[in-house]
């Protein structure tokens, strides 16, 4: 029914079986944009005759109806189902795509890293089905849900680093940089690799020194402007009884040092935290971000929900601290230090001042 020539594509609606035909065919120029219906040319452009969506997809409902009568050799086979993988035959650098719903009989939607969402006239073009490894990506296992009412546009990933490059055209490691995004929390990094450390905690836990704990947990998180100012004061309220600095000193020592599914110590420390009246996405995720930058990232709710909506990426954000969101965020933030291997980030500090800066330009 579909077959392709060098100047465009035909569309032969109404054939018999015996392959004579019974009316007009369609066929598109793709260089010029012009329809032949017939031997009669159409221009959209100079014609008064509006070849739009709603004739293509009467003539492929036509032509479905005749086949299912007999009267056509062959139907149109150009159904996509949502979830499938694709590709575009001419263009290479859109990437891998997802369809995102099922097709109608004219047009298919797609989403494509390489370029966002598109939705493609199936008589102009036939995404190739791809599978396996060929198949594969972070961003496509990991989709959200288009809403353009309330998501952000689509930015790919090349365009974020664009971005990045002409606030720090030395990437991560210019001066620039490093004075603006990465030293102060070294420094604070630093500052807690002895203040925070496993065997410090271990002998201040055995005497029972509870309250130096969480001095030295409130001295880290001041040291940096990443949490904001009125939940230093709130972690810093509910600090003041000697019953909370005990069960914030071992829920803190646990999240950081004890060898156990991140998940349990997670959801331990956000329950310590919201006892206090200070579960805060940005205390909840600022210790392990700032003790082990080399595998935990720091959550700042509008950075990160920003960051995440122009690449598309689903982390199930909620207010409340929760382990779906955070195991989600850290997929994210996985996914972009492999995919900016080019500007060699170090540890998640780098990749979260990645998505600060790419997230504020969006």
């Amino acid at each position: 029914m579909c077959r392709a020539r060098s100047q465009g594509i035909i569309i032969s609606a109404f054939a018999r079986p015996n392959g004579a035909t019974i009316g007009p065919s369609l066929e598109k120029d793709v260089e010029t944009g012009s329809w032949l219906w017939g031997r009669r040319l159409i221009n959209p452009r100079e014609h008064r005759f509006a070849f739009n969506r709603r004739a293509l997809e009467w003539i492929f409902r036509v032509s479905e109806i005749l086949a299912q009568l007999g009267l056509l050799s062959e139907g149109i086979e150009m159904k996509f189902v949502k979830g499938q993988r694709v590709k575009h035959p001419s263009k290479p650098e859109w990437g891998v795509g997802q369809v995102l719903e099922e097709s109608s009989s004219a047009f298919v939607r797609i989403f494509f890293v390489g370029c966002g969402e598109k939705e493609l006239s199936l008589l102009q073009v036939s995404p190739l089905l791809v599978s396996g490894p060929e198949a594969d990506h972070p961003v496509l296992e990991n989709l959200r849900a288009s809403s353009p009412s309330s998501h952000a546009p689509y930015i790919t990933l090349a365009d974020q680093i664009s971005n990045f490059l002409k606030l720090y055209p030395q990437g991560f490691y210019g001066e620039r940089y490093l004075d603006q995004e990465r030293d102060y929390k070294l420094k604070a990094h630093n500052l807690a690799s002895n203040t925070l450390a496993p065997g410090e905690l271990a002998e201040l836990i055995q005497a029972e020194r509870f309250a130096d704990i969480c001095r030295s947990a409130l001295r880290v998180m001041n040291s940096t402007n990443l949490v904001f100012p009125n939940e230093k004061m709130s972690l810093s309220d509910g600090l003041a009884n000697p019953l909370t600095q005990k069960a914030f000193a071992l829920a803190l020592d646990r999240l950081l040092h004890v060898n156990e599914p991140l998940q349990g110590r997670f959801d331990n420390f956000t329950t310590v935290l919201a006892d206090i009246n200070s579960a805060k996405w940005t205390i909840a995720s600022y210790f392990p971000f700032i003790v082990h930058p080399g595998k935990y990232m720091f959550v700042k709710p509008t950075v990160t929900r920003c960051a995440a909506a122009i690449s598309a990426f689903e982390i199930a954000y909620r207010p409340k601290p929760n382990w779906q969101t955070y195991a989600a965020v850290q997929s994210f933030s996985t996914y972009l230090y492999q995919a900016l291997a080019e500007l060699r980030p170090r540890d998640m500090i780098d990749v979260q001042s990645f998505m600060w800066c790419t997230a504020q330009d969006a």
